[in-house]
Order: structure tokens, then sequence, then C-alpha cells
């Protein structure tokens, strides 16, 4: 029997896909590696407890959420303002008197997993970050625990469940849990965050280089008075 040979041309598997599919083909790659590979390379890049745990601890212990203008009142009346937003975040403009202890930092080392998350973030345009893990102990250092705290992020999140089952996850959300669990019994939280506060006509300060690209001495906000800084009075009709 004579069986004839056919000659197949190499298929580029590329040619056949649309530009859509290979985008979302290499975005689920993405979040695989983000999400998946690793935090099985390195248990560090796992954040301990999920948001559905920490979001009913907070419902079962009372986290108030408060508007703008009462956590401007609260502050008039001794409580602490905890920014736990990246620096770059909370220079641009943040509250007068505000302490700055960032939740996240940029992903530390240089190792394959280390690499790899660097990798998936960069893919959403994003340089990365991880859990900061002082950041307890570094606002330990700088707040008691019997201080009222009203924690802030750029957003702020939320607890309530109108369209989301669980609320909405926010680094200020997770920085309350944090301090909660750890024994700080006057923690409030700034609902819709730094966003909010703007919206509201709330002055923010920032901080400001001079015409030869010099940072203030010492990195200190933008004050006003004898010096000759201004006040950069972002939200503020003052």
């Amino acid at each position: 029997m004579n069986l004839d040979v056919l000659s197949v041309a190499p298929v580029n598997t590329f040619d056949i896909l649309d530009p859509v599919t290979i985008v979302s083909l290499a975005t689920a790659v993405s979040y695989v590696i983000i999400f998946f590979i690793v935090p099985r390379i390195n248990r560090n890049f796992k954040e301990s407890g999920s948001w559905i745990s920490t979001y009913e601890f907070l419902v079962k212990n009372n986290l108030v959420s408060l508007t703008a203008k009462d956590a401007a009142r609260a502050q008039q009346t001794g409580a602490v303002m905890l920014d736990v937003r990246p620096a770059e975040e909370f220079s641009g403009g943040f509250v007068e008197d505000s302490l700055s202890v960032p939740l996240y930092r940029p992903i530390q080392g240089w190792g394959a997993a280390a690499n790899l998350r660097r990798a998936g973030f960069a893919f959403f345009g994003s340089t990365g970050s991880e859990l900061n893990p002082d950041w307890l102990q570094q606002v330990q250092g700088q707040i008691k625990k019997g201080t009222h705290v009203v924690v802030m992020c750029s957003r702020g999140g939320s607890l309530a469940s109108q369209s989301s089952t669980y609320g909405y996850e926010s680094r200020s959300l997770k920085a309350a849990f944090l301090l909660m669990q750890a024994g700080y019994s006057n923690v409030l939280h700034l609902k819709g965050g730094i966003e909010q506060w703007e919206r509201d006509d709330l002055p923010l300060l920032a901080y400001y280089e001079d015409d030869d690209d010099d940072d203030i001495d010492g990195g200190e906000p933008i004050t006003g008075g004898e010096f000759g800084w201004f006040q950069n009075t972002i939200g503020s009709s003052a």
C-alpha cells in the first residue's frame, strides 16, 4: 500500500491568536505569577489572613468610620491622624500634623521570588509593593495604645455591604485591623480617605521644592510664615 505523505507548513501559534486573546493570556499568566506562584516560593510575600476575616473582625469589634469633617474635629480634640499611604503619596498632600507610617513598602531583595513579583506588577504598570513587616513596631514606637487614632489612606475603603458582601478592602482598614489586634482600643477610620477630605474642602499641606530643586531642610512640610514657604491649600477655600 502506498501512502501519500502530506507536507504541512509549520504554524506560528501567535499567528492564529488575535491581540485581545494574547493580552488576556498574558494578564492571566501575570495574575497566576503574582498571586499563586510567588507566595509559594516565599511565604513572606503572602499576607497573613484574608480580607473576609479582616472584615468580619472589624465589623464584630465595631470599627467606627468617621467623615472627613468629624475626623478633623477628632484631631482638634487630640486624636492622632495616622496616614498609611506610601511616602510619595503622602508628600503630595497630607493632613497637617499627621503621622506618616506606610503600611506597604517597595519590594525588597533581588531573589527569584522578589523578581517574579516585580515582573508581575510591572505588567500592570506598577513597581510593586509588599506589606511592611516593621509597620506595627514603627507605630508602637510613636503612638501609645490608649491614644485615639484615625487611620487613613487614599480612598478609605468601606465596611458597608450594600454593593459588596464584604465591603471594600483598603490599606487603612487593614491598618485598623492590625492596630486593634495589637491592643489599640481607640481606633477610628477615615471614611473616603484623603480623597474625601479634599472633596470636603478641608486643607492639605504638601512638600515643596525651591527653584534650585533642593528639598526643604529636614524634609519639613510647607507651613507658611517667616521663612517664606507657602501653604499648599489643596482642597481648601481658605
